[in-house]
């Protein structure tokens, strides 16, 4: 489950209110003036799934405001493109944020999440500068007793002065009479003391035994994350593993249920359930087992759950693994051709096509272009394919086909950012391939080369029975378990 370090450093927390309250958040962001700006909600804290409350243009000075209404404490999440910041919001507080320009090391690459520290002030709580400073003397404490290898020092040696630690901090932190700091910094100890090797029995009697889970606490999703890891990984160390695998391939979340909870650490009902939840998800992102099977799972969990959190996760990690799954519609977007012409990708349905996206025209990208020139050469009449790019301006883009005989659509994407988050680009070129639904047919897509040639084909072979088929890229044979990649019409 992908966590962020930089998370714990940027965001604070408390405690529930009744009713909604209105929520300023304002600050600069000059850097990034006339972008977009977006407030997003987490819907949960494992999955980490959001959904926006507002968005508003950067001024030309930098400046923004936001006021939303909030019924809880909540983890907020402020998007300028891939560029992430964090804080928690207390219902009625007043926030200002000054949103700092990325690391140089991160700036110029738009395919990744990169999150940065904003400096927030508060107009009455103090929560971000007390879960700060704690974070800030936690990380202090690994500093200090960490070898020039980056190794604690022998378990006998790390537990004793981490216990000495936890007293310093204990009395440090004692005077705060915040139930939701109190709550946050009890799970963050028990991290604290799983990393600093004190016995997973000891970590459970003192922190999860008598403890609810804290659903919307992010210290409790990172220390039941730690704790809980490889429980349901296939051939773990656990006496049911082998049973539990079997349970999970015949999506069984019945016979599931019964093994793990015969395990002492798994006595909790809401425990139990959160691990079964969050391994499939786990499970699903890694795509250990089928998908499918891991989506029924979840939707036997969901159905037989009295918990509006559990129900919540669930949802969540379905919609987040059924995205851009094969048979899931392709999100639409526009783009505009090289004249400057506007189009969306849905109108081209009834058509199948091959899409690359890529950022910069560079020596990889003329390299896989070459390639597509081949396939284009081949199944052009069958396949539309397309090159999109994230960044080339339009007379850099009229340049490239002409110059390299490419004879196919190249274009530039109107929103480049919202693009890169909806087909969760990661690296440039990265490719497409989609039904004549605009329903995605295999992902990843490969880029051009024998194996994708190989779903080309199948296409031609349907279309074009009695004609022989056009291969240029000397494809290995079709295996019957790949037969499945491209719809049957």
């Amino acid at each position: 489950m992908i966590r962020f370090t930089l998370i714990y450093l940027a965001i604070l927390t408390s405690a529930f209110s009744a009713v909604a309250e209105n929520t300023l958040i304002q600050g600069n962001a000059f850097y990034y003036r006339g972008k977009d700006m977006e407030i997003h909600q987490y819907q949960d804290l494992f999955t980490f799934k959001s959904i926006p409350l507002d968005s508003q243009q950067i001024g030309e000075d930098g400046n923004f405001k936001f006021n939303i209404d909030i019924s809880q404490t909540d983890l907020i999440l402020v998007k300028i493109g891939k560029i992430h910041a964090h804080l928690f919001a207390v219902p009625g507080e007043q926030y200002t944020l000054v949103i700092p320009e990325p690391l140089e090391m991160d700036r110029f690459n738009p395919a990744k999440d990169v999150f940065v520290q904003p400096e927030i002030f508060e107009a009455n709580t103090k929560l971000n500068y007390y879960i700060t400073k704690l974070e800030k003397d936690l990380n202090g404490f690994f500093i200090d007793n960490t070898s020039n290898s980056f190794n604690l020092r022998s378990a006998g040696n790390i537990r004793m002065f981490a216990d000495s630690f936890a007293l310093v901090i204990d009395s440090t932190y004692a005077e705060i009479d915040d139930a939701y700091f109190k709550s946050y910094m009890h799970f963050r100890m028990a991290e604290f003391e799983l990393t600093t090797r004190h016995s997973k029995s000891k970590v459970y009697n003192d922190y999860f035994k008598d403890h609810r889970p804290a659903y919307n606490q992010l210290s409790f999703a990172h220390a039941f994350e730690l704790f809980y890891n490889g429980f349901i990984e296939p051939h773990s160390v656990f006496s049911f593993s082998d049973s539990l695998e079997s349970s999970i391939k015949k999506g069984d979340a019945k016979r599931m249920h019964l093994y793990l909870s015969t395990h002492e650490y798994l006595q909790k009902p809401e425990y139990l359930e959160l691990l079964m939840v969050t391994g499939l998800f786990e499970l699903g992102r890694k795509r250990t087992y089928k998908l499918p099977v891991i989506i029924d799972l979840l939707d036997t969990i969901k159905h037989n759950t009295p918990s509006n959190e559990i129900l919540n996760i669930s949802n969540s990690a379905q919609s987040i693994l059924l995205r851009l799954a094969p048979g899931t519609k392709a999100p639409n977007f526009v783009f505009a051709d090289v004249v400057g012409n506007l189009y969306r990708i849905s109108e081209y349905e009834g058509y199948y096509i091959y899409i690359q996206f890529f950022e910069d025209f560079n020596s990889e990208s003329l390299r896989q272009m070459s390639l597509m020139k081949v396939l284009r050469e081949g199944f052009g009449a069958d396949i539309a394919m397309f090159s999109f790019s994230t960044s080339e301006s339009l007379k850099r883009l009229r340049e490239i086909p002409g110059k390299h005989d490419f004879n196919w659509f190249f274009g530039k994407i109107g929103s480049p950012d919202k693009v890169i988050d909806d087909y969760d680009l990661r690296a440039f070129p990265t490719y497409f391939f989609l039904d004549e639904e605009l329903k995605i047919v295999n992902s990843p897509t490969p880029p051009p080369g024998a194996r994708i040639e190989k779903s080309f084909a199948q296409i031609w072979n349907e279309k074009h029975p009695n004609k022989m088929m056009p291969f240029k890229l000397q494809p290995p044979e079709i295996k019957e378990s790949e037969m499945s990649q491209v719809p049957k019409k």
